[in-house]
């Protein structure tokens, strides 16, 4: 968009272009107009060329009232729409708001000051649409594509939003909606998890946790979530962003894992028992061997007296 001059498409009759060709010059910005007097004109004109803003009349010849924005609408979904009206149908132009317009104008009631005004808030407001619908975009990309199970939930634990996720393990996740966020949650567990969420609305800091769910299959499973508040423009908590993580198989794993770590530590003890049975034994071996060794010594030099003793007795004898 030219910051001097914005392009302005009128699609409206003579009157109309005469009352804005006379309030423009009298505008605190550029504008240039350029006029069509049908509908299906417009939409060849938005074709051909770029324009910034339509400032559409709802008593076009070819079109009229809600039949003509839709139109405009459907075809350049993009382009902020001011809508002139009459003042005996303004109901009608807030109809046209309230589904998707800029803002809205009655015609001969306006001054150059309130028409520049209408025109850049329309700029504004379809900018900032655009960002948050590309945020959306992105949200929902990211939230339909993660394995992780994203749900938003109110005030009350009741839930918003469920990500396709939760498809796997509670079904249809549409059918969730303004459902008991705790209601899958296993008996046993149920008063920690809402202690903690009544925690997090009181403190507006989020907490993780774990516990145990209940699927739809009638399996339990291990649950991890994290939670995040939403704040409303008073700052006080409106509502909880939960994400969780099946860790399921990961304590399994994590119990397989003590499991081996125990049997490990079991055999060590074993094995330094066994070692020590065998030193103590070999120890009791080089006692007896020893002991032995000295019964020899001891017996031989016994075996000698024994013997002279009795040489001596047969001689006297003799």
């Amino acid at each position: 968009m030219n910051a001097q001059q914005i392009q302005v498409l009128l699609a409206g009759d003579e009157a109309v272009y005469a009352s804005l060709a006379r309030e423009l010059p009298r505008a605190p910005s550029q504008f240039k107009l350029t006029r069509v007097g049908r509908l299906d004109e417009a939409l060849r004109r938005l074709d051909a060329g770029p324009f910034d803003v339509v400032l559409l009349d709802l008593t076009l010849p070819d079109r009229t009232g809600l039949a003509a924005y839709h139109e405009l609408h459907a075809t350049s979904p993009a382009m902020p729409i001011v809508v002139l009206t009459g003042s005996d149908d303004e109901t009608l132009a807030l109809q046209a708001v309230r589904e998707g317009a800029q803002d809205y104008l009655v015609k001969g009631e306006f001054d150059g000051k309130m028409l520049s005004r209408a025109i850049r808030y329309a700029l504004e407001r379809k900018r900032a649409e655009e960002e948050l619908r590309q945020s959306a975009e992105f949200f929902r990309l990211i939230s339909d594509n993660v394995t992780d199970l994203i749900a938003v939930i109110d005030r009350d634990g009741k839930r918003l939003y469920n990500n396709p996720s939760y498809e796997k393990s509670l079904g249809n996740a549409s059918n969730l909606q303004g459902t008991n966020s705790f209601q899958e949650i296993h008996p046993d567990d149920q008063e920690k998890i809402k202690g903690l969420f009544q925690e997090t609305i009181a403190t507006g800091t989020g907490q993780r946790s774990e516990y145990r769910m209940l699927w739809s299959d009638g399996t339990v499973r291990h649950i991890e979530s994290q939670g995040s508040v939403i704040k409303d423009a008073s700052g006080q908590p409106s509502k909880v962003v939960v994400v969780s993580r099946d860790i399921t198989e990961r304590k399994q794993h994590l119990e397989e894992l003590e499991k081996a770590l125990s049997g490990l530590h079991q055999a060590h003890e074993e094995l330094k028992a066994a070692q020590m049975q065998l030193i103590q034994s070999e120890r009791l071996e080089a006692v007896s061997t020893f002991a032995g060794g000295i019964a020899h010594e001891v017996k031989n030099p016994l075996q000698t007296i024994t013997l002279g003793v009795d040489f001596l007795k047969n001689s006297f004898v003799n």
